[in-house]
C-alpha cells in the first residue's frame, strides 16, 4: 500500500479527533487544541495500519490514490469508515466522502458526508458534520472549516446535551443552542457565537447577537460564572455576580460582587492554590450595612455596621503516611457568615480545626485542635463552647503475635478550656476553666475454636488515666454534693480487666432456608474504681444501652467514664436466609452486674447515671429484629424493655420501601421520660418520607416529622421535580413549627433549574 495513502488516512483521523475534542471534550480530560493535536500525532511506534476496501485505485496521471467501496481503516485505536477515501499527492489534500464515521479511542464519534483536509492539518472543511461524545453531548453543523490551524468555524451550528427522540429522531431536542456562526479559537481557547438563539422544545426563548464563553477544551478560562439570586425583608433583593480569574494552571481567584437592595454592596473573594504536595484556600468577605435597623432589635446583625470574615482551608501530604491541614474561620461578629450565606460557612454551628494525621498498616495518629463557633446572637452560647488545644489519639497493634494473641495500645490526650460553665436544666455539660486528661489503654486478645465450632476469645487490658483540673467556677448542678466534686488539682485512676467471650454458631438447614442460631456469653472481671470523687464528663455524655453495644467492654461512649466491677453480658443471635430472598437478623440479650460497684448507678455532672437500663444488677432487655424481603421492602427494629414487666423504655422502628415508581420510609421513635432526665414527658415521634414518580420525568416528594404526644407537626416538606437526560427542575417548600423554631413558623422555599453542561440556577430563601 502507498505510504502516502497511509499517512493521509492517519492525518484525517487525527485531525478530526482533534477538532472534535476541541469543541466538546470533557473538562476532566480537556487540553488546548494544539496540545491535543500534538498528543494525537504521537501515535504508538508499534502501531500498524489495516485498510479494507472493495477497490484500491492508483491514478498516475492525476497523482491520486483512492480506496473505494466499504472502506474501513483501523490505526492505533482509531477507526474510519467511508464509501471512498482519496489522497491527492499534488495538493496534499485528503478527501473522505460518503457516510464518513470516525470513532476515537475515547469513544467520540464524528459523522460527516464529506471531509476535506490538508496533509499538515492546518486547513480543511467538513460538510454536514455531527459529533457525539460518550457523555451524550452532540454538535452538528452544515459546514465546518479549519483555518491556519488555529480556528475552526462552524456554519449553522447547533449544540445540545439531550438525546434524540427514539421514536422520532427528527424531533427537536428538549433544548439546544443554535448559531449562524460558531468560532472555536484555539489560541484564546474561547467559543464565540454569532446570531445565537436558545431553543426549548424547538421554540426560541432567548436571543443573543453575540456572546462568548470558555472553550470546553480548556481546563481553565477567566470569565463570569453563574449568578446568584435571593430575596428577604431584612437584606432586600440580592444579586451576586462571580468572576473567575484563571491566573495559572495551579492557582486561581474568584471575586463575587453582591448587591443587596437594603444593605448595599458586599465583596467576596476566594483564592485557591495547588502546590506539589497539597492545596490551600483563602476566603474573605465584607460589607458596610446601609440599613442595620432592618434586622431584629438587639441582634448581632443590627448592632454592627461594618462586618466581615476571613477563612482558610488547607490539606498537605508530607509523605504517603502523614498529612496535615486546617479549616479555620474568624469574623467580626458572631453571625455575619450565616446572615450573608457565605459559602461553606453559613451553618449555625461551625467547627474550626487544625490537624496532623498519620496512618500506617497497623497504627493511627491524630493530633487536632478545635474551636466551635455558634453563629447566634446569644453571647452565652459562644462562651460555653470548649476550645480544644489539643485532642490527641494514637492507636497501634503489634505486628507479631504476643502470647499467641493480638497486642494493642490506645492513647488519648484531651486538653480544653471553657470561658463559662455549660449548664442547662441541672445538666452541666462542660466545666468552666481548664480540663486536661491523658489515657493509656494496653489491651490483648486471642481467639480459639474447638472441633464442634465453639469459639473462645480471652482478652485483657490495663488502663490508666491522669487528670489535671483548674476549674474557676463552682459546681453548678444541684444534683451533686459539692464535696463529691473535684474542680481543681490532679487525679489518677487505673482499671485492669480480664475477660472471656464464648460463641457457638449452630447451623440448621431446611429445604427452603438456612438458619444460624448463635448463643453468646461474655464475662468481664474488674475491681472497683479506686478513685471515688466525681470528675468532669466531656466525652461520655451519651449513654444509650441497646443491642448494638450489648457486648462492648464499656457502654460509656468516651474516655471520661470508666466501667468497673464484674459484669456478664449474654445474648442469642439468629440469622436466616430463605430461598424467596427474605433475610432475617435478630438479637436479644441482657447484661448482669455480678459484683463490685455498679458505675451505671452513679450520677455525674450530666446525670448519666440511673434510668439507663444498667442501673440494676439485672439490666433491661435489649433486642433488635431486621428483615429484608429482597423485593425492595425492609423493616429495622430495636428496643429496650424493662427487665421486670417488659414495659417499653425505648423503641425505634423504620419501614423502608422501594419500587419501580416509588420509594420512601416511615419511622417511629419512643423514648420513655424516665430514661432521660432532660425530657419532661415521654417522646413519641413519627417521621416519614415519600417519593412518587408520576411519569418517567415528573416526581412528587415530601417528608414530615410529627410529635404524637403533643399532637403537633415538627416539620414538613413538599416538592416537585422534573428530570430528563439533559434538564432538571426542582421546587420545594419546607416548614418548621413553633415548638421547634423559637416560637415562629420557619418557612423556606427552594428552587433550581439545571441545563446539563450549561449550568445550574438555584435559590433558597425564607418566607415571612
Amino acid at each position: 500500500m502507498n505510504s502516502k495513502l497511509r499517512i493521509a488516512i492517519l492525518a484525517s483521523t487525527v485531525c478530526m479527533s482533534a477538532l472534535n475534542t476541541a469543541f466538546i471534550a470533557s473538562y476532566a480530560h480537556a487540553q488546548s487544541i494544539e496540545d491535543r493535536l500534538t498528543d494525537q500525532v504521537k501515535a504508538s511506534p508499534d502501531a500498524q495500519m489495516f485498510i479494507q476496501s472493495d477497490v484500491l485505485v492508483y491514478d498516475n496521471d492525476q497523482e491520486t490514490v483512492s480506496a473505494e467501496g466499504n472502506v474501513q481503516v483501523d490505526y492505533d485505536g482509531y477507526q474510519m469508515i467511508a464509501n471512498k477515501i482519496t489522497y491527492n499527492q499534488k495538493s496534499g489534500r485528503l478527501i473522505a466522502s460518503g457516510k464518513v464515521i470516525i470513532t476515537e479511542p475515547n469513544g467520540h464519534k464524528i459523522f460527516a458526508d464529506k471531509i476535506d483536509v490538508t496533509e499538515d492539518f492546518k486547513d480543511g472543511f467538513i460538510n454536514s458534520l455531527r459529533i457525539e461524545t460518550p457523555d451524550d453531548t452532540r454538535f452538528s453543523a452544515e459546514h465546518a472549516e479549519r483555518v491556519a490551524g488555529e480556528k475552526t468555524i462552524f456554519t449553522q451550528g447547533a449544540y445540545t446535551a439531550c438525546k434524540p427522540c427514539a421514536e422520532n429522531p427528527e424531533k427537536p431536542p428538549f433544548w439546544q443552542v443554535k448559531a449562524k456562526k460558531v468560532i472555536l479559537d484555539g489560541v484564546t481557547n474561547t467559543v464565540r457565537y454569532e446570531k445565537a438563539t436558545f431553543e426549548l422544545f424547538g421554540k426560541p426563548i432567548a436571543y443573543l447577537d453575540v456572546f462568548q464563553h470558555a472553550s470546553p477544551s480548556s481546563k481553565k478560562k477567566s470569565g463570569f460564572l453563574r449568578p446568584k439570586f435571593s430575596q428577604d425583608t431584612k437584606r432586600g433583593f440580592h444579586l451576586g455576580v462571580p468572576y473567575y480569574f484563571a491566573l495559572a494552571p495551579n492557582y486561581d481567584l474568584t471575586v463575587t460582587a453582591h448587591g443587596y437592595s437594603r444593605q448595599g454592596f458586599l465583596g467576596e473573594a476566594e483564592w485557591r492554590h495547588r502546590l506539589e504536595n497539597g492545596t490551600y484556600t483563602l476566603k474573605i468577605a465584607g460589607i458596610h450595612q446601609l440599613d442595620p435597623e432592618a434586622f431584629t432589635t438587639g441582634s448581632e446583625d443590627r448592632n454592627n455596621e461594618n462586618r466581615g470574615m476571613i477563612a482558610s482551608t488547607g490539606k498537605f501530604h508530607i509523605n504517603p503516611k502523614w498529612s496535615f491541614g486546617w479549616d479555620v474561620m474568624g469574623q467580626s461578629d458572631r453571625t455575619f457568615s450565616r446572615t450573608y450565606d457565605i459559602g461553606n460557612y453559613s451553618n449555625t454551628n461551625i467547627t474550626s480545626n487544625i490537624y496532623l494525621k498519620g496512618l500506617d498498616k497497623r497504627s493511627y495518629f491524630d493530633l487536632s485542635a478545635y474551636r466551635f463557633i455558634v453563629q447566634e446572637s446569644n453571647q452565652n452560647l459562644q462562651e460555653r463552647q470548649a476550645l480544644v488545644h489539643p485532642s490527641f489519639d494514637y492507636n497501634t497493634i503489634a505486628s507479631n503475635p504476643i502470647a499467641g494473641g493480638e497486642l494493642g495500645l490506645d492513647v488519648n490526650v484531651t486538653s480544653l478550656t471553657r470561658e463559662k460553665v455549660d449548664l442547662s436544666d441541672n445538666i452541666q455539660a462542660g466545666v468552666e476553666g481548664n480540663y486536661n486528661r491523658a489515657t493509656f489503654d494496653l489491651h490483648w486478645k486471642s481467639t480459639y475454636t474447638n472441633t464442634v465450632g465453639m469459639s473462645f476469645t480471652p482478652f485483657a487490658s490495663l488502663r490508666g488515666d491522669g487528670i489535671w483540673l483548674d476549674n474557676e467556677g463552682q459546681l453548678a448542678s444541684n444534683q451533686i454534693e459539692p464535696s463529691d466534686f473535684q474542680n481543681d488539682g490532679s487525679a489518677f485512676r487505673y482499671m485492669p480487666t480480664v475477660g472471656l467471650e464464648m460463641r457457638w454458631p449452630i447451623l440448621a438447614t431446611t429445604a427452603n432456608a438456612r438458619h444460624v442460631i448463635e448463643p453468646i456469653g461474655q464475662i468481664l472481671l474488674r475491681p472497683d474504681l479506686a478513685y471515688k470523687r466525681i470528675l468532669p464528663n466531656e466525652d461520655s455524655q451519651s449513654l444509650v444501652f441497646d443491642a448494638t453495644n450489648l457486648f462492648s467492654p464499656s457502654k460509656f461512649s468516651g474516655y471520661d467514664r470508666i466501667e468497673s466491677g464484674t459484669r456478664a453480658n449474654v445474648g442469642l443471635r439468629y440469622s436466616g436466609t430463605f430461598d424467596n430472598g427474605l433475610n432475617l437478623n435478630a438479637l436479644i440479650g441482657q447484661s448482669y452486674h455480678l459484683s463490685g460497684d455498679n458505675p451505671y448507678t452513679k450520677n455525674d455532672l450530666v446525670l448519666s447515671g440511673g434510668s439507663n437500663g444498667l442501673e440494676t444488677d439485672v439490666s433491661d432487655y435489649v433486642a433488635m429484629l431486621n428483615m429484608d424481603t429482597g423485593a425492595g421492602w425492609s423493616v429495622n427494629n430495636r428496643g429496650r424493655f424493662d427487665e421486670k414487666n417488659f414495659d417499653v423504655r425505648r423503641f425505634e422502628s423504620e419501614l423502608a420501601f422501594r419500587g419501580s415508581d416509588y420509594s420512601g420510609a416511615i419511622g417511629y421513635a419512643f423514648i420513655d421520660q424516665s430514661t432521660n432526665r432532660q425530657f419532661e414527658k415521654d417522646r413519641h415521634q413519627v417521621n416519614a418520607k415519600l417519593s412518587v414518580n408520576i411519569t418517567d420525568e415528573w416526581r412528587l416528594f415530601g417528608a414530615l416529622a410529627y410529635d404524637i404526644r403533643e399532637s403537633e407537626m415538627i416539620s414538613d416538606k413538599l416538592g416537585i421535580e422534573y428530570l430528563n437526560d439533559c434538564f432538571s427542575f426542582n421546587l420545594a417548600l419546607s416548614q418548621s413549627y413553633p415548638a421547634y423554631s423559637d416560637g415562629e413558623i420557619d418557612r423556606s422555599i427552594f428552587f433550581s433549574i439545571n441545563f446539563r453542561t450549561l449550568g445550574t440556577l438555584e435559590s433558597s430563601q425564607s418566607i415571612d
